[in-house]
């Protein structure tokens, strides 16, 4: 029915997950075609105390054979903005030391710290202002930007409780900086 919370409508707006990172990937190359940052520049460069940071390269974290992994799913809190994202994402990464694949959101978290010091802006901004309003997509949002939970696909499923649901769903995406920390609608995303 058009009341339930899985009511699909073109504006309800749903996580868009790891299709983010592509956003990412697309403000890497951005920045590696203006000579802003090359494949191989080293993590180091901007987070040295990141564990292994002197052999990790950008490269490295675009392919995740950074050998880091997230140590923790989501947070306890939803976190407030990009500077808590990243300090998040840092003090809960491990490292394998070597350079195997792991799967892991922190190597995109740190792409966008990453660009977010070359660039002198934030991520979020970046993002709007180089893919969002050129393609006007009016309905994508950071989980932040979001002011009723009711716009978002599924709150209220979980043990009825909207509110509860949605404070669930921020916990987790404000933990994928770069990863996955985007809601968008059907219409945009089509």
């Amino acid at each position: 029915t058009k009341d339930s919370p899985q009511y699909i409508t073109e504006k309800k707006l749903f996580p868009i997950g790891s299709t983010q990172k592509m956003l990412t990937g697309m403000l890497v190359l951005r920045a590696v075609k203006a000579h802003k940052l090359s494949f191989n520049t080293k993590l180091s460069k901007y987070y040295p105390q990141v564990p292994n940071s002197k052999q990790i390269t950008v490269r490295q974290l675009l392919t995740h054979t950074s050998g880091l992994a997230d140590k923790t799913r989501f947070a306890d809190q939803p976190l407030p903005n990009q500077e808590a994202q990243l300090n998040f994402s840092v003090s809960h990464l491990s490292s394998s030391g070597g350079h195997g694949w792991i799967y892991a959101s922190v190597n995109y978290a740190l792409l966008a710290g990453i660009l977010s010091k070359v660039y002198h802006e934030s991520y979020a901004t970046m993002v709007k202002d180089y893919y969002l309003q050129p393609n006007h997509l009016h309905q994508a949002k950071f989980y932040y930007q979001v002011k009723k939970p009711a716009t978002v696909l599924g709150t209220g499923m979980l043990a009825g409780n909207q509110q509860s649901h949605w404070h669930h769903i921020q916990r987790q995406l404000s933990t994928y900086l770069g990863a996955g920390d985007m809601l968008i609608s059907p219409a945009d995303y089509w």
